[in-house]
């Protein structure tokens, strides 16, 4: 098993031995909302009005990423502008062009054997990219996932927001990113007046 030229699943193992001898937990940086770019948000676009380009990247989605295909996806929505922090940020292809996924068993299934590997070897925390992107109920099933199959195991949404409302819905259940720590950190570094993003 090995993850686009980034190792073997027993290097992965090596180095988490290697870093519990030296009390370093391994963080696993997981990516379950997207994957890979078929095509540009221009094609995209372009193939909203032409259905044999559209067929065309569809047909992409079916090839690139087996054993998925066109039905784990959302149907392609431009995100872009507000779209970042509204309701279409659940669905939205970021910047047009990141394939969002569905949380269909096959993709759900996908990820829980993704997540039973990395904690197999060792990982003892999870960092989930995208995670405002995803659902908040499907969130929590990956985290009760890790936390039957990992119980000690630490858990991180990046949420990109200094917005309240963006990590309230994972209050109790999972860490965020502090993004209001970074801001304050940034202008205190910088001297730029208090509460200015």
């Amino acid at each position: 098993c090995e993850i686009e030229g980034l190792g073997s699943k027993e290097e992965l193992a090596s180095l988490c031995k290697k870093c519990k001898e030296k009390g370093i937990c391994v963080i696993a940086d997981v990516v379950f909302n997207h994957m890979a770019v078929v095509a540009s948000r221009n094609e995209w676009m372009h193939a909203q009005k032409d259905q044999g380009k559209n067929e065309e990247l569809q047909r992409r989605l079916d090839k690139w990423f087996k054993p998925l295909d066109r039905n784990d996806f959302h149907p392609w929505l431009d995100m872009m502008g507000d779209d970042w922090d509204n309701e279409n940020r659940f669905e939205g292809w970021g910047a047009g062009e990141w394939s969002d996924l569905k949380a269909t068993d096959r993709v759900m299934d996908r990820h829980n054997r993704h997540i039973d590997i990395l904690a197999g070897c060792g990982v003892k925390g999870f960092r989930f990219d995208a995670a405002k992107h995803i659902r908040p109920e499907t969130l929590r099933k990956y985290v009760d996932y890790i936390r039957k199959t990992c119980p000690d195991a630490y858990v991180y949404l990046e949420v990109l927001s200094d917005d309240p409302k963006q990590h309230e819905p994972f209050k109790g259940w999972a860490d965020t990113t502090d993004f209001k720590y970074c801001f304050g950190l940034r202008n205190a570094l910088h001297k730029h007046p208090a509460g200015d993003p």
